[in-house]
């Protein structure tokens, strides 16, 4: 993923869960979207010297609600 702003786009239908849930994982470059435990969205990305970077999101999703 080149350096810079970027897009993301989705519709999602949370399920009632206390795992992590995968949304959106590619392999190479690191970069994964999830959706935590209590509704919280994550941006996981692992930079060039394999640190990684997360950027969460602030709104709760409600479980079973299109957003």
């Amino acid at each position: 993923m080149p350096p810079g702003p970027a897009t993301v786009e989705l519709l999602i239908r949370p399920a009632d869960t206390e795992r992590m849930q995968t949304l959106f994982d590619s392999s190479e470059p690191v970069l994964s979207l999830v959706l935590a435990p209590g509704g919280t969205l994550r941006l996981l990305r692992m930079d060039q010297q394999r640190k990684v970077v997360t950027l969460a999101g602030q709104a709760r999703l409600q479980a079973g609600n299109w957003h």
